[in-house]
């Protein structure tokens, strides 16, 4: 007698784990690890769905068990190496085992439906996906369009779908269809599509060659150490990327690129399907679900050989994988927002400890963790961080005693005189939203916070009240709520001002602003082409999200100080990394940053190119606080709809904590501020600790006493945040 053992899709932690059951001898051969099924559980039998995670001869409960009721999968959606990653992350971030689940399997979930007698019956998710192809006709075809030419140099490297001929060629829908009107190209089934050949031969990528043999000879002695390698240019960077995948496909390897922002796969899409065509994909979650069921489909067949990805593209079903490459390996996108709260390098270092295959990473602006573990010898470092020009700094306090009180200095204003006096652009970054950054009161001093979440609420150029924690907005106050005085007024400058400066100051000028919601609203593409019409571009941390700037002549920081003075434990780190990027990225000939804390360390780092200096300070500092990378911090967030509630509940889980890790720094109960999602208030409380595993075995084990599920408050953990 077969006996599975199975995990059930169901949402109380406390029962997650593994159930015996008995396989129908009609099943035995279909009951094999990485199918999922349909089981009855509980007492009144409720049929749910269930993940087969092994498979043996014998149970302690034999002649107890119930059978399973049906197979879902005709084949295994999970295989052995992924199953391990799958475990390994509900052991470190003690999630559901279907929430780790729902990582790999998402592109093939399961329908639940009922049949005519009201029973539960369970099916994968199947449809196939259109993709175009050149007809004979279109072999030969010639065109003075661009867009229809490009589409064909395109097809020549094999067929492609509609979502990856967007990426390598934007706004070219009329273009195709055009090429179908005249035969040139077809729209054929994805699944009728034949596999290519089993062995494969791409040429060389020229790039970067003392750099690609410095990586190809630290690769071949790393052994399962990751391997970084510096490299400034963004388009290089890519290049070398590129390479070290073609060396790994002609050895008949898999492989996966791993990128942090979809705009910057859109940028790189066309010259990853040049090289690679139809053995490679570009995946992300902005993908249709039949765009994401053809790739995994065709990934599990070895169609598909290579992704250029987001994070999520780290769960597709590669078998041989022979190379992850991660490129900016610091960046804040790397971490779920969503349970589990895994962070992609960890993820990526540990499928290449199951699978044995190499890590290739990059960062144009290396962490301080990163750097500490290059220096330990953890990562192993085949080309160094390279130095980069000092940045020039005004002091806007004695801007204020010559009585100059405009956001801009006379020196910036003279900058981008000369740099528009050249026909060059202007690039800002002023990194905070809004057009005022607070309200207060004169007379007592009280901000005007937001009825909802709590939060400092600021000003848009009308002048409404805005929260952009919870998107509250609200008219503008005649009067203080606390004190009912009339002196109430707005203070601080938020991006929405210095654009109406700008453009007050330099009438004449066609300027663009940038921030999360223009990025949201635009395509890549879109932005772009805004970008390069326009003499002067102000934004927010969104212009170093891909965007390529040319022909810059002043780039500048009209006030750094808010970053640099953030309470976030990395906020001088995080600052650094933002802005010495921003200064990389615009590539300016004129670069400038306004402060009133001249003698700030980030300041210092900039102004007088001193990296090393910096992060020996850096990583000092975290040593003697026992910050990451010499401990790490974990941070429980209690969330849910009753104010109230969750703020009694925090308290709760702070004394259990404190009782728990008698031996470990618990910090009292926060307020988080409020989710987006259903206004939900947030606490937060934080743990220190120098080892992960101690910790996350002693919240499974708070987990199994019931400790968490007695609280009405939802819990989530986040392990060594990266802070923004």
């Amino acid at each position: 007698m077969k006996i599975a053992r199975i995990f059930l899709k169901q949402t109380n932690k406390r029962i997650d784990h593994a159930y015996d059951y008995r396989v129908p001898e009609t099943m035995a051969d279909q009951v094999v690890p990485g199918v999922r099924v349909a089981v009855p559980f509980a007492r009144g039998g409720r049929v749910v769905e269930g993940f087969v995670i092994a498979v043996g001869d014998h149970s302690k409960y034999a002649d107890k068990l119930r059978d399973v009721l049906q197979v879902i999968d005709h084949e295994p959606v999970v295989d052995e190496v992924h199953r391990k990653l799958c475990l390994w992350l509900v052991k470190i971030h003690d999630c559901l085992f279907y929430d780790a689940l729902a990582l790999f399997i998402q592109p093939v979930r399961v329908i639940r439906e009922t049949d005519e007698h009201g029973e539960a019956i369970f099916r994968p998710y199947q449809k196939t996906e259109t993709v175009f192809r050149l007809t004979q006709a279109g072999q030969s075809a010639k065109t003075r369009g661009k867009k229809m030419a490009r589409i064909l140099e395109l097809l020549k490297l094999g067929p492609m779908s509609a979502p990856e001929l967007n990426a390598a060629v934007p706004n070219a829908s009329a273009s195709r269809r055009k090429l179908l009107a005249n035969e040139w190209i077809e729209a054929v089934d994805a699944e009728a599509l034949s596999a290519p050949k089993s062995a494969v031969h791409l040429p060389p990528i020229q790039c970067d060659n003392r750099v690609f043999q410095s990586i190809v000879e630290n690769l071949s002695s790393a052994g399962d150490q990751p391997v970084f390698f510096y490299q400034k240019d963004d388009d290089m960077r890519f290049e070398t990327f590129l390479q070290a995948a073609v060396e790994k496909i002609n050895l008949g390897q898999t492989v996966l690129i791993i990128e942090p922002e979809i705009n910057l796969l859109k940028k790189n899409a066309g010259r990853f399907k040049s090289v690679f065509g139809e053995l490679g994909a570009v995946y992300h979650s902005g993908l249709k679900i039949t765009e994401r069921y053809r790739i995994f489909h065709q990934i599990q067949k070895g169609h598909i050989r290579i992704v250029l990805g987001t994070r999520t593209a780290i769960f597709l079903p590669f078998q041989n994988i022979g190379l992850i490459g991660v490129d900016e390996m610091g960046s804040g996108q790397y971490i779920s927002d969503s349970e589990p709260h895994y962070q992609l390098p960890d993820v990526a270092a540990q499928l290449a400890k199951i699978s044995g295959a190499q890590m290739l990473i990059s960062d144009p602006i290396p962490s301080v963790t990163l750097r500490w573990r290059m220096a330990e010898r953890q990562i192993v470092k085949a080309v160094e961080p390279s130095s980069f020009d000092p940045v020039g700094i005004i002091d806007m306090k004695r801007e204020m005693q010559r009585g100059n009180l405009s956001i801009f200095s006379h020196l910036l204003e003279e900058e981008i005189d000369r740099a528009l006096g050249r026909g060059q652009r202007a690039v800002l970054l002023h990194n905070r939203l809004g057009y005022q950054r607070a309200v207060f009161c004169r007379d007592c001093g009280e901000t005007v916070k937001c009825p909802v979440c709590g939060r400092p609420m600021k000003t848009d150029h009308n002048r409404t009240l805005i929260c952009m924690t919870c998107g509250e907005r609200r008219p503008f106050p005649k009067t203080c709520p606390s004190c009912g005085s009339t002196h109430i007024k707005g203070m601080g400058v938020g991006l929405d001002q210095v654009a109406e400066f700008v453009q007050e100051k330099w009438p004449d000028c066609r300027v663009l602003k940038i921030d999360g919601a223009a990025v949201r609203q635009r395509e890549f593409d879109e932005c772009c082409g805004e970008i390069r019409k326009a003499d002067i571009v102000v934004g927010t941390r969104s212009l170093v999200r891909g965007f390529p700037f040319s022909d810059v002549g002043c780039a500048a920081v009209v006030l750094i100080d808010q970053d640099i003075d953030g309470n976030a434990y990395n906020a001088a780190e995080q600052a650094y990394r933002l802005y010495r990027l921003f200064f990389e990225r615009t590539q300016a000939s004129s670069r400038y940053i306004q402060t009133y804390n001249t003698t700030h360390p980030v300041v210092e780092a900039l102004h007088q190119s001193q990296d090393d200096q910096f992060y020996e300070a850096e990583l000092k500092y975290r040593k003697s606080m026992d910050y990451p990378p010499f401990g790490h911090l974990f941070y429980f967030e209690i969330f849910g709809e009753d104010q109230a509630q969750v703020k009694a509940d925090s308290i709760s889980l702070y004394r259990a904590l404190q009782a728990r890790f008698q031996q470990w720094v618990v910090y009292r109960p926060v307020f988080g501020g409020v989710r987006r999602e259903k206004h939900q208030t947030e606490y937060q409380i934080v743990l220190k600790a120098p080892k992960i595993p101690p910790v996350s075995n002693g919240i499974r084990r708070m987990i199994w006493d019931g400790e968490f599920e007695r609280l009405a408050s939802k819990i989530t953990v986040v392990i060594d945040p990266i802070l923004d």
